[in-house]
């Protein structure tokens, strides 16, 4: 099964094994979490990126192909930089839509040419992965026994996993609303014959399970987020509420251990390919969608490490920090706004080196705004400085001096930087 595919290897009985040492050491090599690293690094520190999975890219190289227009104005430094990068691949100065496997090369160029070690299928040891001494992380320790010790490290998973093992308090993250379904996937479509996978049957497909469907939304663009991608494909998520995908939660999936994760990842895997199934194929679905799918296939040229099928499962929720400073409420999280240093810190009486990427103490609207791909590579960028700031001066991450950080960041169009 694909879920226990992507966790190959790392259930290998840990060993005694010297620490490797590093100023800033990144856990999670989701799209932030690159640009967190590759920040750091061109600030003179040592860096290490941990990846508990196969992929580097989160979702930006799992499927969530497409930059909103508000983004586009908004993204600078790093984040820019992805996309100008991505373009030149196009034979064009920069673009917004791009194919999963583009965005998984680009961000291995820039891992390889800044010379960053990464350290891929390296989960941390379960509930015993973090060793602190008073309030300072000292090691990390991974279920293949690897141990690194580092100055300053930066949680930048989905999940927040790091953060939990260290002992902080967080709450879940929970948007407002949802568009896109919650554990599921943005999908990569072909519609060109030679770079197909047909749709498959998933394995004990049970039709009567997905016959609601029939009467749910009649057009595809109620059933999916779509967006056309280069290389006549299509991405695709489907949208929450829709008929034959039961409702799950991400914040189950958060808390659950690694073996229970890949069941929910499989599970998912097995919903999603069976709704996609019966909407394409089965006589009953409606019309105009079936219709709509008939010419398309899964991507043989995408993921083909799992099928066709995206390795990055989407989670609509997540634990963010409590305790600390915290950003002020927005009214939409479609518009992007500046989120300030010290929501992205733990109070320092609770942990002196750590930051986080995707896990700020922020409210619920404003988190769902800061966990958009291109933000939290500007947030990524911006936490990879200050981390190699306090590793150079020996300060705690507290103690960074905001001026100094604020003008170590690059500015959008209008001037403005994502975090101050």
């Amino acid at each position: 099964m694909i879920g226990w595919l992507l966790l190959a290897g790392l259930f290998l009985q840990a060993g005694s094994a010297a620490a490797q040492r590093f100023d800033v050491i990144v856990y999670g090599a989701t799209s932030g979490g690159v640009t967190a690293a590759v920040a750091a690094k061109r600030e003179g520190a040592t860096v290490a990126l941990i990846e508990p999975g196969r992929f580097v890219g989160g979702l930006t190289a799992g499927g969530w192909g497409t930059v909103g227009s508000a983004d586009q104005k908004l993204a600078a430094g790093l984040a820019r930089e992805f996309y100008e990068r991505a373009g030149r691949r196009y034979g064009k100065p920069v673009v917004w839509t791009l194919e999963p496997h583009v965005a998984l090369a680009v961000f291995r160029a820039m891992l390889r040419q800044a010379d960053i070690p990464v350290y891929r299928e390296e989960p941390l040891r379960e509930d015993s992965g973090v060793r602190k001494h008073r309030r300072k992380i000292r090691r990390l320790i991974t279920e293949n026994g690897r141990v690194f010790q580092g100055q300053v490290f930066i949680d930048a998973s989905y999940e927040g996993d790091l953060l939990a093992q260290a002992g902080l308090h967080y709450e879940r993250g929970t948007p407002q609303e949802r568009v896109v379904a919650d554990l599921t996937f943005s999908l990569c479509l072909s519609a060109e014959p030679n770079n197909q996978i047909p749709l498959p049957k998933p394995p004990e497909y049970d039709r009567t399970t997905f016959l609601a469907a029939s009467g749910g939304p009649q057009t595809l663009g109620e059933w999916f987020v779509t967006a056309r991608l280069p290389g006549n494909k299509m991405s695709a998520g489907f949208r929450a509420g829709v008929p034959g995908l039961p409702v799950a939660s991400s914040w189950v999936y958060c808390e659950a251990g690694y073996r229970r994760r890949a069941e929910f990842y499989q599970m998912r895997i097995n919903h999603v390919a069976g709704l996609l199934y019966f909407l394409a194929r089965d006589g009953e679905a409606p019309r105009a969608v079936r219709e709509a799918l008939a010419g398309y296939g899964l991507c043989a040229d995408e993921f083909l490490y799992t099928n066709g099928w995206p390795h990055q499962i989407y989670l609509a929720e997540g634990r963010r920090l409590t305790g600390s400073e915290k950003a002020p409420e927005i009214g939409s999280p479609e518009k992007p706004f500046p989120i300030p240093y010290g929501p992205l810190t733990p109070r320092e009486s609770d942990l002196e080196n750590l930051l986080v990427v995707l896990s700020p103490a922020v409210g619920g609207r404003a988190w769902a705004a800061l966990r958009r791909e291109t933000v939290s590579m500007m947030i990524g960028e911006a936490v990879g400085v200050a981390a190699a700031i306090a590793a150079r001066a020996g300060v705690p991450v507290q103690q960074v001096d905001r001026k100094a950080l604020s003008a170590r960041l690059p500015r959008a169009g209008d001037g403005s930087s994502i975090v101050y």
